[in-house]
């Protein structure tokens, strides 16, 4: 698989993943609002509790996939961040065979006032979804046959642990103004994560003129004075300023 195609991999699920993360406010935006259940008096001064509607078995009609089998997915995509609740509302049958409607009831428990509503559907082959307008990778691993490319294909520069075991990849644009708000980010997980190794893919998006020739220039960078000259977080968010 070549490297263009990793970065497509990695983009969509990275995109699905982080659509996820940001929870009910985005959800809410994006989807129908799940209905909220009734919330119960609570004590003067006691703060909200995250409450979902009642599941009904009515909603369940598909075989596949399972209840367990969609909490371990969800897990597995927002597992990592314990302000996430949700709850699998409906597994239902559609007109195409084998392939299943899902919903799921989504919210914050430090903003339990909102619950959202997540739709994807579930294909023939067991491993993949459909959100939205991505199709990704579906499982109680979902991650992990993307995890296996980059280990085998991301090379570029890194720095941190030679092991492979635990690694963190960055697809960036030099031009890109969100990537250079990531940096402090990165720096972060480095320094939290000593044992991880740090690989740095440069990924110029065509809407951004300058990113080509900066994506050279950190080659030649790479080649003359070493990775850790590429990889210095100071440096590159001084070349990004540069590039704005």
């Amino acid at each position: 698989m070549s490297h263009s195609s990793v970065r497509r991999t990695s983009a969509t699920l990275l995109a699905f993943a982080a659509a996820l993360f940001l929870g009910a406010s985005t959800v809410l935006a994006q989807t129908d609002a799940a209905p909220s259940a009734p919330e119960a008096p609570s004590a003067p001064g006691a703060p909200a509790t995250l409450t979902f509607p009642p599941a009904d078995p009515h909603n369940f009609t598909a075989d596949k996939p399972t209840t367990p089998e969609v909490e371990a997915f969800l897990k597995a995509t927002w597992g990592y961040d314990p302000n996430l609740a949700w709850q699998v509302q409906s597994i239902g049958k559609t007109a195409v065979p084998n392939v299943s409607k899902v919903s799921v009831a989504i919210g914050q428990k430090n903003n339990p006032s909102q619950v959202g509503a997540l739709t994807f559907f579930t294909l023939p082959d067991g491993q993949h979804i459909i959100s939205g307008d991505e199709m990704v990778p579906f499982g109680a691993r979902p991650f992990e046959a993307t995890r296996k490319i980059l280990q085998a294909e991301a090379t570029g520069p890194a720095r941190g642990s030679a092991s492979k075991d635990l690694m963190l990849v960055e697809f960036a644009d030099f031009q890109c103004p969100h990537c250079k708000d990531a940096q402090p980010t990165i720096q972060r997980l480095i320094q939290d994560y000593p044992n991880a190794r740090f690989v740095f893919e440069s990924f110029p998006l065509p809407q951004h003129s300058e990113a080509p020739k900066a994506a050279a220039y950190g080659v030649c960078v790479q080649k003359a004075a070493g990775d850790d000259a590429l990889l210095d977080i100071s440096g590159r968010r001084r070349w990004r300023e540069s590039l704005a």
